[in-house]
């Protein structure tokens, strides 16, 4: 894993430096935004690379630490290190933390977090939950088996902005102590709360749906909420440019001017799960490509479809958020796709207020009223903070 730790230091260095190819979706994106790489390491030769410029490791063991990978994550990106396995060749200059050692004592998810948190928590900036390999379909919810590996998804986002990671199967627990130690992390006032928790909740399978993933009912406090960002390159796509902060540097379409009969019902088509930063930019992308083919096709029916788009994007991807747009924008046959209606913005009551306003949200769509559309839009705000959306009826009626 230490390479795929070491690629958020250098876009950290030097913003949108270092792209990792892991799978499909990651070439398509570079087609999809015309990116050509300035040049092409494998895994190994970056990893020397990295060593080389970043002399200092956390030291750990995968095969006796991997429920602690959490913790291990959070101390090597608060210290600016790479993590090596004690099982590695790769030489590394300065240790600069041996969970080996720092952790013999401490060798369990709630003691190992609580440790990292009172010695590094000053240094972080936000708190993510990753999963290190428990399997997310044991039957015994509250004590899983570690069944896998754990993924690289979001390991660099966690770097190059210093999160605080935990993934305390029993966090959200009541009379656990795991629960505790979440509530006592979350409201200890090391970040602006209502904090909105990077990553994904994937514990406590029960009845095909994971019970805590929302993070909203997960403690008395009710003051978390999930950004679900379970993917990669988000060091990349964050860095690389400034954020959209203006709807203008979006190609959005226009509101049509429609009536709506009372006499009739209307049904509205929505393409839900778009507050998952991993589905947009994986299945979403694909199933919006095919739809702009289909809705190309002369005499294809194409009725409006309504698609949610992560609030968080414009921060997190901007140049996917404008792909999307773009994608869309009328003057061209891909026009007869409708518009998303999910309100980008930025955390806070100011941008909630202003983001969800028809002058200002490219996505909020003119709400019908008694036969008749009209300027107004319908905003809702997560108590959270951390999902946002602007509802309404898509132009057209669905």
């Amino acid at each position: 894993m230490p390479w795929k730790e070491t690629w958020p230091r250098s876009n950290r260095r030097l913003g949108g430096s270092v792209y990792v190819r892991m799978d499909a979706n990651d070439d398509e994106w570079l087609d999809e935004l015309d990116l050509e790489a300035a040049g092409v390491a494998s895994a190994v030769d970056f990893l020397d690379a990295c060593v080389a410029a970043f002399p200092s490791c956390v030291r750990y063991s995968y095969l006796d630490q991997q429920r602690l990978l959490p913790g291990v994550l959070t101390v090597a990106a608060a210290l600016g290190a790479v993590p090596m396995d004690a099982g590695m060749a790769a030489a590394c200059g300065n240790v600069a933390f041996d969970a080996t050692l720092e952790f013999q004592e401490k060798n369990t998810p709630l003691l190992a977090t609580r440790h990292v948190f009172e010695v590094h928590g000053g240094q972080t900036t936000g708190l993510a939950m990753l999963n290190p390999g428990y399997d997310t379909n044991d039957s015994n919810v509250s004590d899983p088996q570690m069944t896998r590996d754990m993924a690289p998804a979001l390991v660099d986002f966690v770097f190059s902005q210093r999160l605080f990671t935990v993934f305390l199967v029993n966090g959200c627990t009541d009379a656990n102590p795991e629960k505790a130690l979440l509530h006592d992390i979350v409201n200890a006032g090391r970040w602006p709360t209502p904090l909105g928790v990077y990553g994904y909740n994937n514990s406590w399978m029960v009845l095909g749906g994971y019970v805590h993933e929302a993070h909203t009912q997960c403690l008395d406090s009710r003051n978390m909420g999930a950004i679900p960002t379970e993917t990669g390159n988000l060091s990349f796509f964050s860095t690389r440019r400034e954020p959209i902060r203006d709807a203008s540097e979006l190609e959005r379409n226009a509101p049509e001017d429609v009536g709506y009969d009372p006499a009739r019902t209307y049904v509205a088509f929505v393409v839900g799960d778009g507050d998952n930063v991993q589905f947009l930019l994986s299945a979403r992308k694909d199933w919006l490509r095919r739809r702009l083919a289909d809705c190309g096709r002369a005499g294809h029916a194409c009725p409006p479809i309504t698609w949610s788009i992560s609030p968080h994007l414009p921060r997190l991807a901007p140049d996917v958020l404008a792909w999307y747009y773009r994608s869309t924008g009328t003057g061209t046959a891909r026009g007869k796709t409708p518009r998303s209606v999910s309100c980008p913005g930025t955390p806070g009551p100011a941008a909630r207020s202003a983001a969800c306003s028809p002058s200002t949200c490219p996505t909020c769509s003119p709400r019908s009223r008694g036969g008749r559309t009209t300027g107004s839009s319908r905003c809702s705000s997560a108590r959270t903070g951390a999902r946002r959306s602007c509802s309404g009826l898509a132009s057209g009626g669905a």
